[in-house]
């Protein structure tokens, strides 16, 4: 990956991580989970308020990761990357192995999520108990199964909105280049010459013949 790409990806990855750690560290204080289970308004209260949180979390993640794979491509000459020959026939081989800011952008997108649901999972393991009431399942093989089947899902979706935004920015950056070529070519008026009657052309041009002569 370019510098440029390194630098919007890290930056968008700790955004991400502080967003989804402080959803889930404001939700244990704004509706913490009741000890029993008894009041079951409560508990359904504090399940929607910190399920609508992580969800908030998990939108803000993707769109950083959008906008970090659009700013990385903004960052870059709109020319499209031409694959090797063997991998041309796949688009989306060749989007992981064409080098060029729409990979760095796919990656960057990628890791964004990752770091997001690495150090939210790193809190629920180590502090959700504690801080909130929640944590990990009663057995630690199905949580860690669940996490990482999150983890996967959130890279490609990560990975997904990276790319996508820089699609998006290489396609507004071409439009815009096409529309000034197309605008600066484009006659503005007739030429003067051209306006000119007859007589007045044959004036400033000895070699017509005059009418009458």
């Amino acid at each position: 990956m370019h510098e440029v790409s390194w630098r919007w990806a890290l930056t968008m990855s700790v955004i991400a991580v502080v967003v989804g750690v402080a959803a889930l560290f404001i939700g244990a204080f704004v509706a913490p989970i009741p000890v029993s289970q008894a009041d079951a308004l409560q508990f359904m209260t504090a399940v929607f308020v910190r399920g609508f949180l992580g969800l908030v979390a998990l939108v803000a993640a993707i769109i950083l990761a959008y906008v970090g794979g659009y700013r990385i491509q903004s960052n870059f000459e709109p020319t499209p990357q031409t694959p090797a020959p063997a991998v041309a026939s796949s688009p989306l081989l060749a989007l992981f192995v064409t080098p060029g800011p729409r990979r760095d952008a796919l990656f960057a997108g990628a890791l964004t999520l990752v770091a997001y649901w690495f150090f939210t999972t790193i809190y629920i393991a180590a502090l959700g108990r504690n801080v909130g009431g929640i944590g990990s399942a009663s057995s630690l093989p199905s949580f860690i199964l669940a996490r990482l089947a999150l983890g996967v899902a959130l890279a490609a979706a990560g990975g997904g909105a990276g790319a996508l935004g820089a699609r998006n920015a290489f396609t507004r950056a071409l439009t815009r280049r096409i529309l000034s070529a197309d605008g600066g070519d484009a006659p503005i008026g007739p030429l003067a010459s051209d306006a000119q009657p007859p007589a007045a052309q044959a004036e400033t041009n000895p070699r017509l013949p005059i009418q009458g002569e």
